[in-house]
């Protein structure tokens, strides 16, 4: 709660005011952020729209020149009564679900299981030095997005691939040292 205190210009008259609100931050994003959007993606499809594919990805989108689905932007027009735009913030889970179904969840969950296991048995063997230990922080970063974001979204839009290709181009000469 310090850390999201000193990023933000909230101003507090009482450790009390500042303690509550801080903690109603933290639950709203924990609950309502990130949670109800799964209930609203479960709700949704098949039944009032149809699972969407890849349709979702803006990139392959221009690549294929197909109309990309903006599913976050959808569901929040669905399902809010209020007349502003905005998104819903969905993890890589649920993702998969309005992507493919259930079918997806299942296939999908695996496939980002077998990533993220072989994803942390590189990360133990590479050797301990500053380049290394900035590729494993980032690491951490691309799981948090995951918590945040679609499994696509977080490889390609959040950076995730750029940073791996960069991590590669640091190692001197394309040799990458394992313990």
């Amino acid at each position: 709660m310090l850390l999201y205190y000193s990023s933000t210009t909230y101003q507090f008259k009482s450790i009390f005011q500042g303690v509550s609100t801080l903690t109603e931050v933290a639950l709203t994003r924990v609950f309502g952020r990130l949670s109800i959007p799964s209930f609203f993606y479960v709700s949704y499809f098949p039944d009032v729209g149809s699972h969407y594919g890849i349709r979702n990805i803006g990139t392959l989108g221009k690549i294929f020149r197909y109309e990309v689905f903006l599913d976050t932007q959808e569901l929040f027009k669905h399902f809010s009564w209020r007349e502003k735009k905005g998104t819903l913030a969905i993890n890589s889970i649920m993702d998969f679900y309005g992507a493919f179904g259930y079918y997806g969840l299942i296939i999908g969950n695996i496939t980002l299981g077998f990533f993220i296991g072989g994803l942390d048995v590189l990360l133990n063997k590479l050797e301990k030095n500053t380049v290394n230990l900035v590729f494993i922080i980032f690491c951490f970063v691309f799981a948090y997005y995951l918590s945040q974001a679609s499994f696509a979204r977080s490889l390609l839009g959040y950076g995730f691939f750029f940073f791996v290709l960069c991590w590669v181009y640091l190692q001197k000469r394309f040799k990458i040292k394992l313990r």
